[in-house]
């Protein structure tokens, strides 16, 4: 079970297969010198997301479990899709960087020929 030290803003847990239904557990140490510790109840309202390597990324919040006071469970509200360019497109911010360093050398050469 991952532990998440004090003044963290974020931790990451490497999921290798994630199927429906499964869960996870997670500590975070709210001050190591007084013990203390947040239950899943405490997290109510939190603002989550999980990054997948496929360059999804979910996001969504925390929600009590009715009949579980210390757990919460995770509310997707969108998904995003960030995935890699298509080679469509590189072509084209290629293409274009090609004109523009075209344009760029006709200018210069009719400046030296002035």
């Amino acid at each position: 079970m991952p532990n998440i030290p004090d003044m963290a803003k974020a931790f990451s847990i490497a999921f290798f297969d994630f199927d429906p239904g499964e869960t996870f557990s997670y500590n975070i140490d709210v001050d190591i010198n007084a013990g203390g510790s947040i239950s899943g109840s405490r997290l109510i309202g939190a603002k989550v997301y999980f990054d997948f390597d496929n360059g999804t990324r979910s996001e969504g919040f925390l929600r009590a479990v009715p009949g579980r006071p210390t757990a919460s469970t995770f509310v997707t509200e969108r998904v995003i899709e960030t995935g890699v360019p298509e080679p469509a497109t590189w072509a084209l911010m290629i293409a274009g960087f090609g004109l523009a360093g075209s344009a760029v050398r006709r200018a210069r050469s009719r400046a030296l020929a002035v």
